[in-house]
C-alpha cells in the first residue's frame, strides 16, 4: 500500500464518529444530494387556468400585538388587457445592461391588493387594503408581491379566534378561495399550553414535502422557521415554486421566519443587494420590537417571548443587533411571558463536522446575554441533521443554561450531514435524519420537546421534559 493511500485511510478512520445515542457509530461519508422537485411538479407549478391576477403563495405571519400580515403573489405583467407594455430585456450602453422594466410597469398599475375577512365562514364583512411591491434581477422579474395587515388600524383581532379570509383585487374581481387561520391567544401564562413547530433548512425535495405533512399532522399553533427556505441560491423562480409548495400550510397557520445563509444570495451587481428576495417577499414585525432591521426581531405569543436573531447581520458588542438584543431581553417580564426562546440559523453548539465552529464567534459575544437573562431554548438549523443538547453554558453542563435544538433536517437538496466528532458531554442526542421538532409549552414551568423523524411517521424519535428554574435569572429582572 502506498504512503498516500495509507494517509487517506487514516484520515477516514479518524473521521468515523458517534452518530446517535447509545454509542452507535457511523462511518464517514459525505452528503448525498437529493434532487429538488422539478419546477413542473404539481406542488410547485402554477395551477392550471390561473390568470394574471389569481393569488398564489399565500402566507400568514404575526405583525405585532393582535395583528397579522397576509402576503401573496400575482402576475399582472401577464395581463395583456392592461395598458402596460411589457418591455423585454435589452442592452443600453448608458444604462445598466440587461435590465428589465417590468417591475416599474407593475408599480405603475396601481393595483388594489385587498383582504376580505370575518369571524364566520361565508361572511367576510371586513376589508383591509394592502400594498405591493416587486423586484428585478438581471434574469428575473418577480410578480406583484402583496402584503396586507389585519388588526392594526381597526383594532386587534380577537385572541384565539378563527379568522376566515380571501385575498385578491376588487377591481379585477379575482379572489383566492376562502382560507382560514387561528389567531394567537392572549399574551400571558393563562394562554398555555401552546405548541410550537420547529423547522429549518426545508428546501423543495420529496423529503421537504414529507416534513410538511408530518408537522401538519402534529397540529402546531404556529411555526418557527430558522432559515434556509427555498434554496433558490439566486435562481429566483425557485422562490415561487417554494412559495407554492408551502402555501397550503402557510396560508392556514402562522409561520415566523429568520434568514439563513441561503437567503443571502450575494449580490452580483450594485442593483441586486444581498437578501433581496427575502427582504422583499417577507415582512417580519421588526419595528414592533424596536429593531432597525428585518434580519432580527422579537414577538410575544401566549406565554412565550420569541427572539429571532440574524446569524448574518453584524453581532459584535458595538453592533446594532447586540444593543437591540440586550435591550429586548432587559424588557422581558417573566410574569407575562415565562418562557424565552431564541431562534437563529447557524448553531452555537454543534458536534457535527459540517459547519463546525461557524457560530462560535457569535456565541462568545452573545451567549453571556442569553445566560444572564435566563433564555430557555435556542433553536437553530444550518447543519443538516438533528441534535439536542443538555442545558449548557460556555461548553459546560449548567442547569441554568439554555437547551439547544438543532433542526436543520427539514429536507433540502444538499443532503444529510453524517460525520460527527466524538460526542461532547453537552450533546444529549444527535442523528442525521430528516424531520422536525415540536415544543409544547405546557404551563409556566413545564415544557416538553419531541423530535419526529420523517421515516417514523407519527412516532416520536426523541423527547425531553423540561422544568424551568425561575431562579436562573439576572438581578433586577422581572421574575415570574
Amino acid at each position: 500500500m502506498s504512503l498516500c493511500r495509507l494517509l487517506i485511510l487514516v484520515l477516514v478512520v479518524c473521521h468515523a464518529s458517534t452518530a446517535v445515542r447509545g454509542g452507535i457509530h457511523l462511518p464517514f461519508h459525505p452528503r448525498t444530494p437529493t434532487p429538488a422537485l422539478p419546477e413542473d411538479d404539481a406542488l410547485l407549478k402554477r395551477h392550471a387556468g390561473a390568470g394574471a391576477h389569481t393569488p398564489e403563495q399565500v402566507r400568514v405571519s404575526y405583525a405585532g400585538p393582535g395583528a397579522v400580515t397576509i402576503a401573496w403573489v400575482t402576475w399582472p405583467q401577464e395581463d395583456r388587457s392592461t395598458t402596460m407594455v411589457v418591455r423585454k430585456l435589452f442592452m443600453v450602453e448608458e444604462q445598466n445592461k440587461h435590465r428589465s422594466r417590468v417591475c416599474d410597469d407593475i408599480k405603475d398599475m396601481r393595483l388594489k391588493p385587498t383582504v376580505q375577512w370575518g369571524y364566520t365562514s361565508g361572511s367576510l364583512v371586513h376589508e383591509e387594503r394592502g400594498e405591493y411591491t416587486c423586484y428585478t434581477t438581471v434574469a428575473y422579474d418577480s410578480g406583484a408581491l402583496h402584503h396586507a395587515t389585519l388588526g392594526a388600524r381597526g383594532g386587534p383581532l380577537r385572541p384565539g379566534s378563527v379568522v376566515y379570509y380571501r385575498v385578491g383585487d376588487p377591481e379585477k374581481d379575482v379572489w383566492s378561495e376562502e382560507l382560514q387561520f387561528k389567531m394567537a391567544p392572549e399574551i400571558g401564562p393563562k394562554s398555555l399550553p401552546y405548541r410550537l413547530g420547529l423547522i429549518g433548512d426545508l428546501g423543495q425535495t420529496k423529503h421537504s414535502v414529507e416534513t410538511l405533512d408530518h408537522i401538519n399532522a402534529n397540529n402546531p399553533d404556529s411555526v418557527m422557521f430558522v432559515g434556509d427556505m427555498s434554496y433558490a441560491d439566486g435562481y429566483h423562480p425557485r422562490w415561487d415554486t417554494w412559495g407554492r409548495m408551502v402555501s397550503e400550510h402557510t396560508s392556514r397557520l402562522v409561520w415566523m421566519y429568520t434568514e439563513g445563509n441561503h437567503e443571502i444570495e450575494p449580490a452580483h451587481s450594485k442593483d441586486t443587494p444581498d437578501f433581496l428576495a427575502y427582504l422583499t417577499r417577507f415582512k417580519m414585525p421588526y419595528k414592533h420590537s424596536g429593531s432597525e432591521s428585518q434580519l432580527y426581531y422579537s414577538y410575544n405569543v401566549a406565554g412565550a417571548h420569541i427572539i429571532m436573531l440574524g446569524s448574518y447581520a453584524e453581532y459584535g458588542e458595538d453592533s446594532a443587533q447586540y444593543a437591540w438584543l440586550e435591550n429586548d431581553l432587559r424588557k422581558v417580564d417573566r410574569r407575562i411571558t415565562p418562557w424565552v426562546i431564541v431562534g437563529m440559523h447557524a448553531p452555537w453548539y454543534n458536534s457535527n463536522h459540517n459547519h463546525y465552529g461557524e457560530g462560535e464567534e457569535m456565541r462568545k459575544i452573545m451567549e453571556p446575554l442569553l445566560y444572564q437573562y435566563g433564555v430557555d431554548f435556542v433553536v437553530s438549523g444550518h447543519v443538516h441533521a438533528y441534535e439536542r443538547s443538555e442545558h449548557v453554558y460556555d461548553n459546560k453542563l449548567d442547569k441554568c443554561g439554555p437547551m439547544y435544538l438543532n433542526v436543520g433536517d427539514g429536507g433540502n437538496r444538499e443532503g444529510l450531514d453524517f460525520d460527527y466528532f466524538k460526542q461532547p458531554d453537552w450533546s444529549a442526542v444527535r442523528e442525521p435524519s430528516y424531520g422536525h421538532g415540536i415544543l409544547d409549552l405546557v404551563d409556566e414551568t413545564h415544557a416538553r420537546f419531541v423530535w419526529h423523524r420523517n421515516q417514523d411517521g407519527a412516532q416520536v424519535a426523541d423527547s425531553a421534559s423540561i422544568t424551568r428554574n425561575p431562579n436562573c435569572r439576572s438581578v433586577g429582572m422581572k421574575k415570574a
